[in-house]
């Protein structure tokens, strides 16, 4: 996901959307207002297929909000943080902070959502039950499409592979019975991968015959599926290297450490042209006082280098984000992509120790990911 906004605060939680929301919400709108409803009721005018339309998207959209607060509720009663909820465009997603102590606290987070997704789908098809003779057409037309659909969130969200609810269970259920989550996670993780390959499959063989649009739905999903699960056993065999390392572990304590007075100009010809790294300490009096990237560099514009220098451009440490040496190495690189930093500063005391860098520790990682060999 990339950029997102606020919708509402609903129960605590702030209710988000990501730009690919926007997309879908347009594209679900064309197909039901101009394709399904107007096959599915002919006797309904254009304006009435339209609103029709627009009404089911949005409480669609309403219903997998719901959904995921079913399982941030859930989430919020074993004690476990959960920041935002974000629609995007194949779904939502709740933020936790942190993962489950406990598989029966995970198996409860998992099932809640599509218990929720059930239950609307129950309600809404109350309507289209009840027929056009007891609530008009409309409404029996627009409580049977949101029955259907909800129902279809539930179950598919149910095919046990990561990162569905179905995945969460399934590692739920292994690792309480072998006590061992992370091979529970990988469990999960290779189904997920399977299933996401063999939609990949079913869509493009569906593509060859007269169910383009269907092939091309199934072949989106099933790349989603193999990429989130792909990066969630990725996600675990990082977790499992860095378990047992700090901050002081990971940290950089080699970067180049330019002078405050230097120019822009003369520190990215005599250093930041020579060098891999991306980020610099600025020392000054003796000691470490701020820090200076190439991010901070592009951003003057290279008329205005040769007469600013260092000091002026680079972030004090009393600014940086920090954490202590013995921070654990894993949980500081979880706090960095959730807050989109690229660099973290290591301070003890007051003084400056190292930098971390999102790019250096999987660089580290993949060079050499065997535990405690950070290079």
């Amino acid at each position: 996901m990339g950029k997102t906004f606020s919708i509402v605060r609903v129960l605590g939680f702030d209710i988000r959307a990501d730009l690919s929301w926007l997309a879908m919400f347009g594209l679900i709108l064309w197909s039901l207002g101009g394709g399904y409803f107007p096959s599915a009721y002919p006797s309904l005018s254009p304006p009435d297929t339209w609103t029709l339309g627009l009404a089911v998207t949005a409480f669609l959209s309403v219903s997998i909000a719901a959904h995921e607060l079913g399982h941030s509720l859930v989430s919020r009663k074993v004690g476990l943080p959960v920041r935002s909820i974000t629609l995007f465009a194949l779904g939502g997603l709740s933020e936790v902070g942190r993962d489950p102590d406990r598989a029966r606290d995970e198996f409860a987070i998992a099932i809640a959502g599509p218990g929720v997704s059930f239950a609307l789908a129950l309600g809404f098809s109350a309507l289209g039950w009840a027929g056009p003779a007891a609530v008009g057409l409309k409404l029996a037309a627009f409580g049977g499409s949101l029955g259907l659909a909800n129902l279809w969130l539930g179950a598919f969200n149910l095919i046990p592979g990561s990162p569905l609810d179905g995945g969460r269970i399934l590692h739920s259920v292994i690792w309480g019975l072998t006590g061992n989550a992370r091979k529970a996670t990988r469990f999960a993780g290779l189904a997920g991968q399977l299933f996401g390959i063999g939609m990949i499959v079913l869509g493009m063989l569906q593509m060859l015959t007269a169910q383009g649009m269907h092939g091309l739905w199934l072949i989106l999903i099933g790349w989603y599926l193999l990429g989130a699960a792909s990066r969630e056993v990725a996600a675990d065999s990082l977790r499992e290297r860095l378990s047992d390392l700090t901050a002081r572990d990971v940290m950089l304590t080699d970067c180049p450490i330019v002078p405050p007075a230097m120019t822009l100009d003369q520190f990215e010809r005599k250093i930041a042209q020579r060098t891999d790294r991306n980020c610099f300490p600025v020392m000054g009096g003796g000691r470490v006082t701020g820090l200076i990237t190439l991010d901070d560099l592009r951003s003057v514009p290279r008329n205005e280098r040769a007469r600013m220098t260092v000091g002026t451009v680079m972030k004090r440490v009393a600014e940086l984000p920090a954490v202590p040496p013995e921070a654990r190495a894993y949980e500081v690189l979880q706090q960095m992509a959730r807050t989109d930093l690229h660099e973290m500063a290591v301070v003890e005391s007051g003084e400056w120790r190292g930098i971390i860098t999102l790019d250096g520790i999987l660089a580290r990682w993949r060079h050499d990911p065997r535990p405690g060999m950070p290079g």
